[in-house]
């Protein structure tokens, strides 16, 4: 979704009000390009408050689904690979920053 930080909250609702699971991975990039740009890796159900934590802000581009899951595997164990990145919660609901 594009240009969707302002109504996250209520996509994330309805998303899985139809049925999304909870634990399903959504990541959200923001300022992409830039010298701030944020990659953040969570879940449906913790990415608002995520956002929050990690004060990010549009424009952003949020990812939801099973593609978003191999940017984790990607990027596990590198240092600072594109900008700043966090890992808020990872597919197993375990949190890491």
């Amino acid at each position: 979704m594009y240009m969707a930080m302002k109504h996250l909250a209520t996509l994330v609702d309805n998303l899985m009000l139809h049925g999304r699971p909870g634990d399903e991975t959504l990541a959200i990039a923001c300022n992409l390009t830039l010298p701030d740009q944020m990659i953040l890796l969570t879940t449906l159900e913790k990415s608002v408050s995520a956002v929050v934590r990690h004060d990010l802000r549009a424009p952003a581009v949020i990812c939801i689904g099973a593609n978003v899951s191999l940017a984790h595997e990607i990027y596990r164990g590198l240092h600072d690979p594109i900008g700043t990145f966090a890992i808020d919660a990872h597919p197993s609901g375990s949190d890491h920053d």
